[in-house]
């Protein structure tokens, strides 16, 4: 009797024991599961959120004028967008950038949760020469001050005569009140193809005017302000113009000083 009442007592024992450790056991492999089902979870709405965002294969371009190139980007949601910049670069609905004239921009790429953007580089293929560091409505005396003293002088313009190597004159006329309203550069007629590619990389053909090809600084003429012409001067020059649009001064070959 003793022994059976022993022998009762351990197998209780045991029986507690295995349940105890049954129960850890369960508890471990739900805690577990727990786990692995709130890290899955974690991960899928992860995934999820990143496939809202909008992803780039790359976030900028460098192009000329009248290249095209196609944004590669991705997300759930629909992308809609917008440049910056129309003059220098325009991007139709699905993305395709088409290069305008010389110039920076960025394009604005927007989804329900995300926005991205785009910079887009319209380089030139053309340096003929270097813009001119003059402004409308600058003084004589501080274009001299920046471009050194002319070569010649007269009531209304000052003229210099090595400006840069393809285009050695460069004009500057002066209004009323003595600041900039205009100035001119002649160019060796043996790169007048050029200065045609130069000039319209730069600024929007207009009309074609008593010898002179003409051109503006927008792509409205109600906010231009200025106008660019290019034309023949004679055998051995070709000439480029840029006219403040606020002056009515009427520029004629016979001003230049040379």
């Amino acid at each position: 009797m003793y022994l059976f009442s022993f022998n009762l007592a351990i197998l209780q024992n045991n029986l507690i024991n295995y349940h105890t450790m049954k129960t850890k056991q369960l508890l471990f492999v739900l805690l577990a599961t727990l786990f692995m089902l709130a890290t899955s979870c974690s991960k899928n709405e992860d995934m999820a959120s990143q496939k809202k965002l909008i992803t780039l294969s790359t976030t900028s371009a460098t192009l000329h004028n009248g290249e095209t190139y196609k944004i590669q980007a991705q997300c759930d949601n629909t992308i809609t967008y917008s440049s910056g910049n129309e003059y220098h670069a325009k991007v139709s609905s699905s993305g395709v950038v088409t290069a305008q004239y010389v110039g920076n921009t960025t394009i604005t790429l927007k989804s329900k949760d995300d926005t991205k953007t785009f910079s887009v580089n319209v380089s030139p293929r053309s340096n003929l020469y270097p813009k001119p560091n003059i402004n409308f409505g600058e003084t004589r005396s501080s274009v001299i001050s920046k471009l050194g003293t002319p070569a010649s002088t007269t009531s209304n313009a000052i003229g210099y005569t090595s400006y840069s190597a393809n285009a050695p004159i460069l004009a500057v006329l002066f209004d009323n009140n003595n600041c900039v309203s205009a100035y001119s550069l002649l160019i060796y007629s043996t790169y007048a193809s050029e200065l045609s590619t130069f000039i319209r990389e730069r600024y929007v053909y207009v009309t074609y005017s008593d010898g002179q090809y003409l051109f503006i600084n927008s792509l409205s003429a109600s906010t231009a302000t200025m106008i660019v012409g290019y034309g023949q001067y004679n055998s051995n020059y070709s000439q480029s113009i840029y006219i403040h649009t606020t002056k009515k001064t009427h520029i004629q070959k016979t001003w230049m000083l040379f």
